[in-house]
């Protein structure tokens, strides 16, 4: 079940992070979090740390005083 678990929030990451992409390269953190919720139906504290994640791996940037992430060059490439 643990392995299923990493395996689902491993496409929720990359499913995010291509959402971020095909928008331009940004997206809003309400954008992002709807995006989540409806396709991989991921909650708000699973989707607070899979973000907080991506932030500190340096794939995604995040702007508290815009609520914008941007998909960094390491985020493009982790999605191939």
């Amino acid at each position: 079940r643990q392995e299923k678990a990493a395996k689902h929030m491993l496409r929720t990451r990359k499913g995010v992070l291509k959402f971020v992409a095909d928008q331009g390269g940004t997206a809003s953190l309400a954008d992002m979090h709807k995006h989540s919720e409806m396709r991989y139906f991921v909650g708000h504290q699973k989707f607070s740390q899979m973000m907080e994640a991506l932030i500190a791996e340096g794939l995604l940037d995040y702007s508290h005083a815009d609520g914008i992430g941007t998909i960094t060059e390491s985020g493009r490439e982790y999605i191939g």
